[in-house]
């Protein structure tokens, strides 16, 4: 008998970690209050989008993993926003092109395991006894688990901004928009890739992701944007995700010479919320999060890591999103 059915259940394990690292500057620092006084919400009913302010395929397993989860959770998967017709038409083809490649790995997985049990003449039985059952499971685990990215691909829903105007429908009671990408601790940029040796390595700087969704139409008035990217609200890796270590972390700090300010530390989230604020938005309010960010997860939850290795300490995004407002 061959194997034929994958598991009917999401990616088993959490997988798939944004890597972003950086070294830490040492240097004499001021610190400067910046963070809202607000109470984060433990819960809200508003429409979520995400947004790319450049094609990347690392965009699509972001924006797919989140949504892997969300279905999971029987929710509404969030549909993707882009600038351009031209974006929108090449998110489509890199959509199919990656589940293509997803698929083909999950029947490649499946067809070995056939080929060895019919080169050795197993039953299914007689496979799962020659390389036991946790090897079996696992190899399973495997196939589904490409399986499972492809599906998860198929169902980002890419919007053209160009085409529909949806930035300008965003209504700030009603709606949040999240910001896809790479980041690293203490930087005013996201990034494509993680790193820039990587081909279509490109770098988005919060002054112009404000400046694309200001001229995207985007109401000024609309205020909940939150960035996925890993350290987003970290100005310096924390040291742990103790509430005293993140505040440590997520702290804008300026070195200054002569009364004049030579370097700045902080985080994405505060660097954005700065330029949505000079790009003509009233009151921005964005948010970061805490910590690597995982891409897919097996269950309801999006997670934060301090690290890749297994181990790590890990929590849920919604414990460690921080706001941040204009300074």
């Amino acid at each position: 008998m061959s194997i034929s059915n994958l598991a009917s259940s999401p990616i088993p394990a959490s997988s798939g970690q944004v890597q972003n690292t950086s070294d830490v500057r040492a240097v004499e620092t001021q610190d400067i209050s910046q963070q809202s006084s607000d109470p984060k919400p433990a819960i809200d009913n508003k429409t979520g989008y995400f947004y790319a302010p450049f094609v990347s395929d690392d965009v699509l397993k972001m924006v797919s993993g989140a949504n892997l989860s969300r279905f999971t959770a029987s929710k509404e998967l969030r549909p993707l926003i882009v600038a351009t017709n031209a974006d929108k038409a090449r998110f489509e083809a890199l959509k199919h092109e990656l589940a293509e490649q997803n698929y083909k790995e999950a029947g490649d997985l499946v067809s070995g395991f056939n080929s060895y049990m019919a080169a050795n003449d197993l039953s299914e039985t007689g496979f799962i006894t020659a390389v036991g059952p946790i090897k079996f499971e696992d190899m399973l685990k495997a196939a589904s688990d490409h399986a499972w990215r492809a599906d998860a691909l198929l169902r980002v829903k890419v919007i053209s901004n160009e085409e529909t105007g949806i930035l300008g429908n965003l209504k700030r009671e009603e709606d949040k928009l999240y910001i896809a990408g790479h980041g690293r601790q203490g930087e005013d940029g996201i990034t494509s890739k993680t790193g820039s040796e990587e081909k279509g390595w490109e770098v988005a700087w919060s002054k112009d992701i404000a400046k694309q969704l200001a001229q995207g139409g985007l109401d000024k008035s609309f205020s909940d944007i939150r960035v996925t990217s890993c350290f987003s609200a970290d100005a310096r890796i924390p040291k742990s995700f103790a509430p005293e270590d993140l505040k440590a972390a997520s702290e804008t700090k300026t070195t200054s010479f002569l009364f004049f300010e030579v370097e700045r530390e902080q985080s994405f989230a505060q660097s954005l919320a700065n330029d949505l604020k000079k790009a003509g938005f009233e009151q921005p309010e964005v948010s970061g999060y805490h910590g690597l960010g995982k891409v897919f997860s097996g269950d309801t939850h999006q997670y934060r890591a301090l690290g890749e290795a297994d181990g790590a300490e890990t929590v849920r995004s919604s414990s460690v999103r921080e706001v941040f407002i204009p300074v």
